[in-house]
Parts: structure tokens; sequence; C-alpha cells
């Protein structure tokens, strides 16, 4: 889980070219399922748990500080088919914690995509501060000590 929390905002990012800052913005809303056939679904619980490899994931961005107001990049939504062999697959992350953390359709404009590690309410988005802690932990890991600035 809480690789996880670090995972699924570094993988979205990978596919989207979203910054840093913009992360906390995505909410549940932001996303939309649709079948093989690019049929529209309804996210209840029962539809989602239905999604297999083949389903589409169809991603709308947020505004950011290249386009304040969303009016160039809002409409150029961004398609992801959905891969279970592929663990870099962004709509296979997003699946996962539709099912790891359900919220009812009304509420999805209100849920985050990424919600705070370890909080307690589910409408706290993921901080920036911990998206750093997170990076800071991962560096110390993986890179030589002249490396991580």
């Amino acid at each position: 889980p809480q690789h996880d929390s670090f995972l699924d905002p570094f993988v979205f990012s990978l596919n989207l070219g979203t910054r840093k800052v913009e992360i906390p913005r995505y909410r549940r809303s932001n996303s939309t399922w649709l079948t093989p056939d690019l049929e529209e679904l309804h996210p209840t619980v029962e539809a989602l748990s239905a999604v297999t490899d083949g389903y589409w994931l169809r991603l709308s961005p947020v505004c950011s500080k290249t386009d304040y107001d969303n009016a160039k990049w809002g409409s150029k939504r961004m398609w992801f088919r959905l891969d279970s062999n592929d663990a870099w697959n962004v709509a296979l992350r997003l699946l996962r914690l539709e099912r790891e953390r359900p919220c009812l359709p009304s509420d999805r404009h209100r849920v985050p995509l990424f919600v705070q590690p370890e909080a307690t309410n589910p409408f706290q988005p993921i901080a920036t501060s911990s998206l750093d802690a997170q990076l800071e932990a991962v560096k110390r890991v993986v890179l030589p000590p002249d490396l991580r600035d």
C-alpha cells in the first residue's frame, strides 16, 4: 500500500505528463470507464468489478500552469486500454484504486484519484509534500549519495 501510494501517481504522471502540483487536483470524475465497444459505464461497484482487459479508461485533464482555465487542453481527453500484463498501465492502476476504495457515482466529483496515505478522510487528496517525501525515500534506496540532489 505505501509503495502503491507513490507508484500510482508516478505511473499516472509518466503516462499523462502531469506535473506534481496537478496530481491533487484530479478527481474520480476526471476518469470514465468504457467497454471495448466504447460504451460508457456507469461507475458502480458492480460495473467496475466486470472491467477486464480490453476496456478503456478515458481521462480528462485538469487546469495547469500552462492552461489556467483549461481552455486549451480541457477538451483533449487521453485514452488508455486496460492491459493486466503491464504493471506500468495507468488504466490497470486506476482500476485497482477504484476497486480498493469504491465511491458512489454521485461522489466522483469530490473523491480524489489519489488519497493521502493513511488518510481517514476519503476526500483528502495526496499532498505534494507526501510525493516529495516518497520520492526522497526512493532516491535513498536506488541512487548513490552523490546523485540524490
